[in-house]
């Protein structure tokens, strides 16, 4: 017990006490801490949902079925399939129902309550209510089973795109929990495993419509904080870390807000326009993302951190294109009908193209992948536009002239985008490569020349010598951050940080020369957050001694060029 409190007692004191004026080397970061167990919460929450959901779907499919679905607030949706009766009947989104067979319904129970007591065969009236207050009675709808591909297309697609989620996520967590980037990416995982494993619920057994708005409003949260936090995270969040919580506090005042309007409101249509609002924070969500990787993939000074960004860029692009299509389609006065397998089945390649990332498994060219979706994704999404833009202008000029639309609006809409498609596609092509254009192969003898220039300089050069070792030291042995220092007279003065430096010292490398201490290399945490090991330490030393040695000889030198003494380099 002793032993637990004086560790305890340790790391306060350590997240207290400055080091050479900066922070604490661990900081006790209550957001971290929260933000843990938020994200176990989720994943409890979510693994309860994937044993419950299939029980509750088998259990509701076998129950008599109007031909319809509904809302938790008893209005009917826009899902639908062949040879459902209430829809055949004229039973469509938004009618909102009040009495079936004959008994007035106003809660999902009351409504489940009903169907139960009947058989599959009867026909019972209906009464709906529209949004403008009219009464419609429908008076012989057939009670149905409920078809098995329906079953299949609504339920266990997405369902086991959750499924799935849920996995993967589990698999980033307990690989890089301890991380920022990795818990964000798992929060956003299990967020979408909750949003998948309870879409069939929402509209039929109606159990957990409160975590499902609640997991909704999470996603757009979710993705602009993994993008202010991956491949590394911005200066202002290193600065200022509060900054990441403002996406969750965002996602988590709508999904109150959904929860409250789908349990208090009066007005049985109110929760559309919540959810609606849900729909779109994840869409911005997927869009920030996709920005912020990318202007990484072009901007960033790390060719690691660009690597990166492109393998998820193209992985982005084919997971959110689909669903971001559908989400702001409404903006737009366009209607495109939920198609689970389409619109989901391509988000699997975002957890999976992010996870290797952070993994590090950068095995692919990707280049060219990354060239050729950027230039059809956008050039799909530009003429998909102009056609729609277009055809609605034409077909309104023609109403205009000849009081009638005409098919020969559709077929010089089709011309004008078919003349569009190769010029549009010759500019994308061209900014495209502009942007992602590497280095030029050429003036190969002249690139070799200015690298043996640049290895001398940095063997005369103290403080670039040891920029180096630090560098790659930090590379090897993963960890988020780094300092050097050099000694000066009787100090030791910083001389290159790598990262982010926050003070936070978990090993340290003394740059040594037989009894004399010349420098001193810090790493901060690990990315995969495991502790340093003696071995590791133990590898390094021999070479930190041998650049201690290297480091002296350029400090002579460059004492040599300022007097007249001989310089000797080093024996090897």
């Amino acid at each position: 017990m002793s032993t637990h409190v004086d560790r305890l007692r340790r790391r306060l004191a350590d997240a207290t006490t400055p080091v050479d004026g900066l922070t604490g080397s661990e900081t006790l970061d209550v957001l971290e801490w929260f933000s843990r167990w938020i994200t176990l919460a989720a994943y409890i929450a979510a693994v309860m949902v994937g044993v419950a959901a299939p029980i509750l779907a088998l259990i509701w499919s076998n129950v008599p079925f109007p031909g319809f679905t509904v809302e938790p607030t008893l209005v009917v949706n826009d899902a639908g399939g062949p040879g459902w009766t209430g829809r055949r009947a004229g039973i469509v989104y938004p009618m909102h129902i009040v009495r079936l067979n004959g008994v007035p319904v106003t809660t999902p129970n009351e409504y489940q309550t009903v169907l139960a007591g009947l058989a599959i065969g009867d026909t019972i009236p209906i009464i709906t209510q529209s949004p403008d207050g009219n009464l419609e009675l429908f008076p012989s709808v057939e009670l149905m089973a409920f078809p098995r591909p329906d079953l299949t297309r609504l339920f266990w697609v997405p369902y086991l795109v959750g499924l799935a989620y849920l996995i993967i996520g589990i698999w980033i967590y307990s690989l890089r929990g301890r991380t920022r980037p990795g818990r964000a990416l798992a929060f956003f995982c299990v967020v979408t495993a909750l949003v998948c494993g309870l879409l069939f619920d929402l509209s039929t057994t109606h159990v957990g419509h409160a975590i499902w708005t609640l997991a909704l409003t999470q996603l757009g949260g979710a993705l602009i904080s993994l993008a202010l936090r991956f491949p590394q995270e911005w200066r202002t969040v290193n600065q200022h870390p509060w900054v990441l919580g403002i996406p969750y506090v965002i996602s988590v005042l709508l999904g109150l807000w959904g929860m409250i309007v789908l349990r208090f409101a009066p007005d049985p249509w109110a929760y559309i326009d919540i959810w609606g609002i849900g729909y779109r924070f994840a869409a911005l969500g997927a869009l920030v993302f996709l920005a912020t990787m990318l202007y990484r993939a072009r901007a960033s000074a790390e060719a690691e951190v660009r690597r990166q960004a492109r393998i998820v860029l193209f992985f982005s692009l084919l997971a959110f294109t689909p669903v971001v299509i559908w989400l702001t389609a409404p903006l737009f006065d366009l209607s495109m009908a939920f198609n689970a397998p389409l619109l989901l089945l391509p988000m699997l390649l975002f957890p999976l193209g992010i996870g290797l990332a952070i993994l590090r498994y950068r095995l692919w060219a990707v280049d060219q992948l990354v060239n050729r979706t950027l230039v059809y994704a956008t050039l799909t999404a530009l003429l998909a536009g102009l056609y729609t833009a277009s055809i609605g202008l034409s077909q309104r000029l023609f109403v205009a002239i000849t009081g009638e639309k005409s098919d020969a609006a559709i077929v010089m809409t089709t011309l004008i985008v078919a003349s569009a498609f190769t010029p549009a596609k010759t500019w994308l092509q061209a900014f495209v490569d502009r942007q992602f254009k590497e280095e030029r192969q050429g003036h190969q003898a002249l690139r070799a020349l200015t690298q043996r220039v640049q290895a001398f300089t940095e063997m005369t050069d103290a403080r670039r010598l040891a920029e180096r070792l630090l560098h790659e030291v930090v590379s090897d042995l993963q960890a988020e951050t780094g300092m050097v220092r050099l000694r000066e007279g009787d100090v030791l003065r910083r001389v290159a940080t790598s990262g982010a430096w926050r003070g936070e010292a978990r090993m340290s490398i003394p740059l040594q020369e037989g009894d004399e201490q010349l420098g001193l290399i810090q790493l901060g945490p690990r990315r995969d957050g495991r502790p340093y090991e003696r071995q590791e330490l133990q590898a390094i030393l021999p070479l930190a001694g041998e650049v201690a040695r290297a480091v002296r000889w350029a400090q002579r030198a460059g004492a040599s060029e300022a007097g007249s003494d001989p310089v000797t380099p080093p024996a090897s």
